[in-house]
């Protein structure tokens, strides 16, 4: 049973239109059909012996104070850099240069002195056998002037000449490589005499060696001149190169 809008008659249910006052009846909207739930995501089984990816955590922007950090860093490395110049790069000045040069040619000289003298001090005729202890002086004596000149050279080569010195340095440097070359002959002759050489045997048994020695001394004490004379030095080391050699 339904009653009509208009009039307030009953009507039964099926009726389009009012039995009393002929009132249509109005069409019952139809509410829409839901739309149908989606369907879930196929569930997909991880692979045997193949770990999930996580996701990549999300990037954060550097903090600024690292740039200040860095900043900092470069500016004590540069100014550790030009300390560095300063103390290790500067050429010397010119008197310390010279004093130690100086120092370095009477060292090269008192070395090559003792060794000098230590051949003439050998007690032992011309015909005579050196012996066990003449040698084992001899051997010391060549050891230690060696020694000497390579510390001398070693100094010379560590040190910062000035400007106008820096071609009669390099002159004095190679003279004393020089020197070395030669001794270094010497050394090895030192090495083959024994006991029972006398002078006599030494003089037929290193012709060779002795002019080589000779040779290459001469020549480094010229080279060594020329560089003092460069420097200005020569004068006043003239006694003790002629000690030298």
């Amino acid at each position: 049973m339904k009653y009509c809008a208009q009039c307030g008659a009953p009507n039964a249910d099926e009726a389009k239109f009012c039995d009393k006052c002929g009132n249509a009846w109005a069409a019952t909207p139809v509410a829409p059909a839901p739309a149908p739930a989606p369907a879930p995501a196929p569930f997909a089984a991880p692979m045997p012996g193949v770990a999930p990816v996580p996701a990549p955590p999300a990037r954060k922007g550097i903090h600024p104070a690292i740039f200040i950090v860095i900043g900092a860093m470069l500016l004590v490395m540069l100014g550790a850099c030009g300390i560095g110049w300063l103390i290790f790069m500067q050429p010397m000045d010119v008197a310390t240069y010279e004093d130690q040069v100086t120092e370095d040619v009477i060292a090269t000289s008192e070395a090559v002195t003792v060794m000098g003298e230590t051949f003439n001090d050998i007690d032992a005729d011309y015909d005579e056998p050196i012996g066990e202890e003449n040698l084992a002086m001899l051997q010391d004596a060549v050891a230690e002037g060696i020694d000497g000149v390579k510390a001398a050279r070693d100094d010379l080569d560590g040190m910062r000449p000035p400007k106008e010195y820096e071609r009669a340095h390099e002159r004095l440097v190679s003279s004393y490589d020089g020197m070395l070359e030669g001794l270094a002959v010497l050394d090895d002759m030192m090495g083959q005499i024994t006991a029972d050489d006398t002078s006599n045997t030494l003089s037929e048994k290193f012709a060779n060696e002795t002019d080589e020695f000779s040779g290459k001394l001469e020549k480094a004490s010229a080279d060594m001149q020329k560089a003092l004379e460069d420097m200005g030095l020569y004068d006043s080391l003239s006694d003790e190169l002629s000690n030298m050699f």
